[in-house]
């Protein structure tokens, strides 16, 4: 049974051509609480490199990226790095440092002499409590195989186990004997990322069939229609909802007659939505307008704001993350940050954020200056306006700043001046090429922060 389910949200809207249309999203989400917990055996067997998570980046695509991810290496909790904890979307992205937190020397290190002991590892992870907290949990083991348990270990009730072969020498009977009713896929299996995906209930989250009965209408990427739109034809249309939520503009006289979309999964489950002007006029009625992110100034020593300064420039030269691994902001003390950048457990609550600083100097004085703080979040659809974000300070910006979030690619983009849209590095930090100043003529730089992962609970 499929644990995710298409949805569809509708608004009017216009073509290029000038035509009324109603635009509808359709996008997967998962309708329960659920967890994938990642354990990498680090042994020397194994030889877990890079390349392997590159491999798990990719098979994760088919799993929602609102599910909780919880990394953990074989090996004692107390002598080497605890994990990362994070979503399957920053894992995906590359937000969540697998290779530089845990394929660092010191844990390969400890990962040697820990032993490949899949048990030792359930418990070092406490497996039973995560399953007792999660309506179902897809386990992910990367691994050669070659284990040392001497017997075979209990899975708990709703956890699922994959094995993912990494290393020149797999052995599928020793992983059997251990975990008996889980595979152990090899590296050159073509249809790994259907087998997880079938195994994560993911039904839609893939290649899937829509269908609009009767009518000529627009499909494209949310948030890029422009870039891919495509006029078809016919009503019926394969789409990869792995890639993005679909967008389908169909004529306000057809949604009028009232009518349904239809999607259908490759293993056969399907899904009717209900599409209708009338819906979408009342949703342009009532909805209040999306929030659209704004510049929050803090009043900082010049000295400090100086120094904050150089800490941004120095990240981006190092390209180290503006997070550390608890998931916390290592910039400055967080109960200097603005509330909607930071929680009160110090956690952040935004997925990215740019900062204006007045650049005064080395020889700061003992002077005040404001710091504009612009948290981003990927949920928002609205490009946010750098302009509009400073007004808060009286910044002024000599030129259009506009940054979103490109969900097909998973990328913040920026385009100055109007010029084409740049992507930004994922996971580490850059200072913006834009033209800002202070009310009194005081040069600003501009940073961004690169990808911020989201963590899913305080703790």
């Amino acid at each position: 049974m499929a644990s995710d389910r298409p949805v569809a949200t509708q608004r009017l809207g216009t073509t290029p051509e000038g035509e009324e249309v109603v635009v509808v999203e359709v996008s997967v989400i998962s309708g329960e609480r659920r967890v994938c917990v990642i354990l990498l055996d680090l042994s020397d067997s194994s030889a877990l490199t890079a390349q392997d998570v590159r491999r798990l980046r990719k098979v994760l695509q088919v799993v929602p990226r609102d599910w909780a991810a919880i990394i953990r290496p074989f090996g004692r909790r107390d002598a080497g790095p605890a994990g990362l904890d994070s979503t399957v979307g920053d894992v995906v992205d590359g937000a969540a440092d697998i290779e530089g937190v845990l394929l660092g020397d010191d844990s390969l290190r400890i990962g040697r002499v820990a032993g490949s002991f899949l048990g030792h590892a359930f418990r070092q992870a406490a497996i039973d409590d995560i399953a007792s907290r999660y309506a179902s949990t897809l386990l992910l083991v990367l691994t050669d195989g070659r284990l040392h348990d001497v017997k075979a270990i209990e899975v708990p009730q709703g956890v699922t186990v994959v094995g993912m072969g990494v290393g020149p020498l797999i052995d599928a009977r020793r992983w059997q004997e251990v975990v008996p009713n889980a595979e152990l896929l090899e590296p050159s299996r073509s249809d790994t990322i259907a087998v997880v995906r079938r195994q994560a209930g993911c039904s839609f989250l893939g290649p899937c069939r829509i269908e609009v009965p009767g009518i000529r209408y627009r499909l494209g990427a949310a948030l890029d229609a422009a870039r891919v739109r495509a006029e078809l034809a016919e009503g019926v249309v394969s789409w990869d909802f792995s890639r993005g939520a679909a967008r389908i503009e169909i004529p306000v006289a057809f949604a009028r007659a009232g009518g349904a979309i239809s999607v259908t999964a490759d293993d056969g489950a399907s899904a009717i939505l209900d599409i209708g002007a009338e819906a979408a006029v009342a949703q342009r009625n009532e909805e209040p307008a999306a929030t659209v992110p704004i510049g929050h100034v803090v009043d900082m020593a010049a000295a400090d704001a100086a120094a904050l300064m150089r800490h941004f420039v120095d990240l981006i030269g190092q390209r180290a993350p503006w997070q550390q691994v608890d998931g916390r902001l290592s910039i400055m003390a967080t109960e200097d940050l603005p509330t909607a950048v930071v929680s009160s457990c110090g956690l952040p609550c935004c997925h990215a954020m740019v900062v204006v600083v007045p650049d005064v100097g080395d020889v700061a004085g003992e002077g005040r200056v404001p710091v504009v703080w612009i948290p981003l979040h990927r949920d928002v659809d609205a490009a946010v306006q750098v302009a509009d974000c400073l007004a808060a300070a009286s910044f002024v910006a000599n030129e259009p700043t506009r940054l979103m979030f490109h969900r097909l690619d998973a990328r913040w983009l920026v385009s100055v001046g109007g010029r084409e849209e740049v992507a930004l590095p994922p996971r580490f930090g850059q200072e913006l090429s834009v033209a800002v100043a202070t009310r009194d003529g005081v040069r600003c730089r501009t940073f961004f922060s690169g990808t911020i992962r989201s963590v899913p609970e305080c703790s």
